[in-house]
């Protein structure tokens, strides 16, 4: 099973996925076609919005459910598992991830139609077992009774990556809206050690790891994943790297530097430069990303004395 956004030749999915409802919507309303009312419109935003993602059948490519968001309303705005599916397997799969699409620092809430019909009950039963309890029974989900459900806020906000705000993530893919290609200050924490011809080098006292030295290397230019550059590109590109990660052995005696390509967070190519000790935390295993502290610099001082003696090494 394959968890992606929908896109554009993802809607007569969507639609024939909602209308396998349309049973139950007959006994919740006279008129059916007050449900639909604005249907296509939905769809047609929610995919615009790359607020909608499916559940999807490697093999056979059929379309096993799919939930939407409105990160605006900070909500689930529809659920839907296909029949002769696992409901609770794949339901629970695409609420989480809706769920990590949301602000879980604030209330998240959902509609669930008003009915103890066996599926809608499943539904209800998912909700529950994820912490939403019901606050009011008497709302209305496209014409359709139902009952306005509620979880309440976690502390502290999930991590920064696509997993957690993938629209943010494909505005930032157009070159017009990176903020590596704007100049912005993309890590508040990072300081700049050097631009070179292609890249810029950075590091921060809160180094990833808590490995002294740890360092970022961004492309000038503007490529997302390592298969989209050129090869001229490439080998300018990683000159760079192969620069910055000498100064860095040299000036910090490290071991070992490891490299690293990911842009989950931010989807303009960089790599990571990590130096290995025989007294670093990880021991013949992989680095926690998200342990950055302590500092491994005792003290401002010598953090900025491993800026100065970088930026002389990448000078020579």
């Amino acid at each position: 099973m394959l968890l992606r956004p929908l896109k554009e030749n993802d809607r007569q999915a969507w639609l024939d996925l909602a209308h396998e409802s349309d049973e139950i919507i007959r006994q919740l309303i006279p008129d059916i076609a007050i449900f639909y009312q604005g249907f296509d419109d939905y769809i047609e935003a929610k995919i615009k919005q790359n607020e909608a993602f499916m559940a999807m059948d490697r093999m056979s490519g059929r379309c096993l459910g799919i939930v939407a968001i409105s990160k605006s309303h900070n909500r689930i705005s529809f659920l839907g598992v296909t029949k002769n599916a696992d409901f609770w397997e794949i339901g629970s799969k695409l609420v989480k991830i809706a769920l990590n699409q949301l602000d879980s620092t604030r209330e998240i809430s959902v509609n669930v139609l008003k009915t103890d019909l066996e599926p809608i009950k499943q539904e209800r039963f998912l909700y529950e077992s994820l912490g939403f309890t019901e606050r009011d029974g008497n709302v209305s989900e496209a014409g359709v009774p139902a009952c306005l459900m509620k979880r309440p806020p976690a502390a502290g906000k999930g991590g920064y990556s696509f997993h957690h705000d993938y629209p943010g993530y494909i505005e930032w893919m157009d070159e017009e809206k990176c903020p590596f290609c704007h100049k912005e200050q993309v890590w508040t924490d990072h300081m700049l050690i050097k631009e070179l011809e292609h890249s810029s080098v950075h590091a921060s006292m809160q180094a990833q790891g808590c490995l002294w030295g740890k360092c970022v290397v961004p492309c000038r230019k503007h490529f997302i994943e390592f298969h989209e550059i050129p090869p001229r590109d490439m080998a300018d590109f990683m000159e760079d790297v192969q620069k910055a990660a000498k100064a860095l052995k040299e000036v910090s005696g490290a071991v070992k530097i490891n490299y690293e390509l990911h842009g989950n967070t931010i989807p303009h190519l960089h790599v990571h430069l990590f130096p290995r000790y025989l007294d670093d935390l990880f021991p013949g295993k992989a680095i926690d990303y998200a342990k950055i502290t302590p500092s491994p610099y005792e003290n401002e001082a010598e953090f900025e004395y491993f800026i100065t003696q970088m930026r002389l090494k990448l000078s020579d």
